[in-house]
């Protein structure tokens, strides 16, 4: 991109907020508030239009942002905005609510995502080999055969078929599994796993009667590597933005990309690859997706850390004319609060 100067950055910023909360071709007399002389304002806005930023729909018409304007404006002009104490408060009791009550919190945490951003809310959690497990239930099936329920801190269930070597009574099967939750409540599969190996030949290890069930179990839990969990919510929010009310195909289009869990995947996996609290925006054709959403943006914030114990992400896909300063601070808060309830999950 160019480099522009202050009274074109100036200029630029006032057209793509203008055109953000009002959507309509901004006019030159609408950026009075500036300082600048009308014919000073024409001539910045002309030169913008020639470079590429902001463009004409029609004759006679004011300006748009055009995708390289917004690019450039979320890349150079803009600041997050912090969410309101009633915002913030809103999601800590969404967030706080559907970890007691859901059971499934990647749908609940899609859904208040999408109501507080008024856009399509997409969650993306981890394998669940990568997700503290909150704690294991054990049912008797048949001689030596029983299941194993691991309960995740998300809220997902996984039932897992294990043989033993020696029949334990309902008695020592709920004596393993206090054993396990007090020991490994909190840790991930992985974690277990090598935790386990570490003990594994010790003398504490060899007087412990429960540790050689314990690994014969994780043994064959295995690792859960069939993807990422993903969730979309509040599409329904996209038939109320003025862009999709006048242009039913691009609607269309943008339900099509929300459908396709593989290309979401794909674009959440490259905000996954950040730095752990980046934020990813990419707009148009940056999706790598040629369905004809050229004219939306996908907003993503990548969750949790390795320090945390898991790794997810959650954005928002709606069209370019989108709050980014609301948006920015949105994701910013709403990751740090699922980051708290993922992190007292785990206490």
């Amino acid at each position: 991109m160019e480099t522009l100067g202050e009274r074109e950055r100036r200029v630029l910023r006032a057209v793509v907020e203008n055109h953000i909360h009002n959507p309509v071709p901004v006019a030159s007399r609408t950026l009075s508030m500036l300082g600048f002389s009308p014919a000073t304002i024409r001539h910045i806005m002309a030169n913008l239009d020639e470079m590429g930023y902001i463009t004409q729909p029609h004759t006679s018409a004011g300006r748009v942002p055009t995708n390289k304007g917004y690019r450039f404006y979320i890349a150079e002009l803009m600041q997050a905005r912090p969410l309101t104490s009633q915002e913030r408060r809103t999601i800590d009791t969404g967030l706080s609510a559907a970890d007691a009550n859901s059971g499934n919190m990647l749908t609940a945490a899609s859904r208040l995502l999408a109501l507080s951003s008024h856009q399509a809310g997409l969650v993306l959690f981890p394998k669940l080999s990568s997700e503290p497990i909150s704690r294991f239930h054990f049912v008797s099936i048949a001689s030596r055969r029983i299941q194993v329920v691991l309960v995740g801190t998300l809220g997902r269930v996984r039932n897992v078929l294990v043989t033993l070597d020696e029949e334990l009574t309902n008695a020592e099967l709920a004596e393993l599994a206090n054993y396990i939750n007090h020991r490994f409540s909190g840790k991930n599969l992985k974690q277990i796993r090598a935790a386990l190996r570490r003990r594994v030949g010790t003398e504490e290890a060899r007087a412990d009667r429960l540790f050689e069930q314990t690994v014969k179990i994780q043994e064959q839990l295995g690792l859960d590597d069939q993807g990422l969990d993903l969730a979309v919510e509040g599409m329904e929010a996209l038939f109320d933005i003025p862009e999709f009310q006048k242009d039913a195909l691009k609607l269309k289009n943008l339900l099509k990309l929300l459908a396709d869990k593989r290309r979401l995947l794909a674009i959440l996996d490259r905000c996954m690859d950040e730095d752990a609290g980046q934020i990813v925006v990419e707009v148009g054709a940056e999706f790598k997706y040629n369905g004809g959403v050229e004219d939306c943006v996908f907003v993503a914030h990548s969750c949790g850390g390795t320090q945390q114990g898991w790794d997810g992400a959650i954005g928002v896909i709606g069209p370019t004319r989108m709050d980014y300063p609301y948006m920015l601070g949105l994701l910013d808060y709403f990751s740090k609060s699922l980051n708290g309830i993922m992190i007292g999950s785990k206490k």
